[in-house]
């Protein structure tokens, strides 16, 4: 059970620190200082 519960907090982890990425990526592009 709690190797269970470490991976789905693991999983929701992972996709709000992608969701936090990509947020900020999008973010970023629209000044396009490259």
């Amino acid at each position: 059970l709690v190797g269970l519960v470490q991976a789905l907090v693991f999983m929701l982890l992972t996709a709000v620190f992608t969701l936090l990425i990509c947020t900020h990526d999008e973010e970023h592009a629209h000044g396009e200082h490259h």
